[in-house]
């Protein structure tokens, strides 16, 4: 539905026996809603855009957009010094 498909209509019925009946039909526009939401991960397999379409509680359509961004990830590096031969793992 548009916004432009709002407003009253009247329409005139005659039943069987000739007697008129008239009924009026308001339709208001409740829109359409949108929410977005950030978020952050470490797993690349999860940063992107995720859309989700879904109904809203008037019938409308919705649509929640979900970016989750990547965070660069953390280096540490150790330098050690040894008089032994062997070199430890940590």
């Amino acid at each position: 539905m548009h916004h432009a498909d709002t407003g009253e209509t009247f329409t005139l019925y005659v039943n069987a026996m000739g007697c008129d009946s008239l009924v009026i039909s308001t339709t208001n526009y409740a829109g359409s809603d949108t929410t977005f939401i950030t978020g952050t991960t470490c797993n690349p397999a999860n940063s992107g855009l995720i859309i989700s379409h879904l109904t809203n509680l008037n019938g409308c359509d919705s649509v929640i957009s979900i970016f989750v961004s990547l965070l660069q990830s953390d280096t540490t590096h150790l330098t050690t010094t040894s008089c032994e031969p062997w070199i430890q793992e940590l």
